[in-house]
């Protein structure tokens, strides 16, 4: 194949993608149709069956987009901890954590992905497909995992145990509901969009809740 013929179909299957992950992103899948994916990515109807196969396989590599858009956006940053957190103290883990849930909402706060993947998120969470598995897979388990990991050390217990676990889970929460929940805080502060100072104020709080949670530890609260 020449080579800018195959720059030309590369670019179709980007702006396929694109095009899918705003459409799937503000609606549900049987909402969405392939006509007006095609039409916002200004690409031919045969485009979707040539690149995906049809529908499904366009949201299931919707889907893979956007898991390896933000796995590479915070791949170095989770690496990093990963390695510091190997021979860490408890209590630099403890800043450890701290930072990553900060940079986690500066991302989502922040970053213009967000704005059509939470929806997909959000749904996948109440109603999983395969996509989920795409998801769980290169998202929520690396990150799980990670923070797993530095409350493990902590607090001295295994990285699967439920406590941790559970609240590894809630500090996600903790972070996630910026983005899900964004139209309402933003309608609380008065504000169209986060300024610098609303997302400086929303990594420290999110900081601070970690490091907050991390001072219950749950075998030592279970013997008092």
């Amino acid at each position: 194949m020449p080579r800018n013929l195959q720059n030309n179909t590369a670019d179709t299957r980007q702006r396929l993608l694109q095009a899918a992950l705003k459409a799937f992103g503000h609606r549900d899948y049987e909402a969405v149709s392939t006509r007006e994916i095609v039409r916002a990515a200004d690409a031919n109807i045969s485009a979707i069956s040539y690149h995906f196969g049809g529908k499904q396989g366009l949201y299931l590599a919707t889907a893979e987009y956007l898991a390896e858009t933000i796995h590479t956006t915070m791949a170095p940053h989770l690496q990093h901890i990963q390695q510091a957190s190997l021979t860490a103290s408890p209590q630099q883990c403890r800043q450890l954590l701290a930072n990553l849930m900060a940079r986690l909402a500066r991302n989502l706060a922040l970053d213009s992905i967000t704005e059509d993947a939470a929806g997909l998120i959000f749904r996948e969470q109440h109603h999983p497909t395969e996509a989920f598995e795409i998801l769980y897979k290169q998202i929520f388990a690396p990150m799980h995992d990670v923070i797993s990991h530095l409350i493990a050390k902590v607090w001295g217990l295994p990285a699967d145990a439920p406590e941790v676990l559970t609240t590894s889970h809630a500090l996600f929460g903790q972070v996630i509901i910026f983005r899900i929940g964004r139209t309402t805080i933003l309608r609380r502060l008065g504000l169209p969009v986060f300024g610098d100072s609303e997302v400086r104020i929303i990594t420290e709080l999110v900081a601070s809740l970690a490091l907050h949670s991390l001072n219950h530890h749950p075998l030592q609260e279970q013997k008092s």
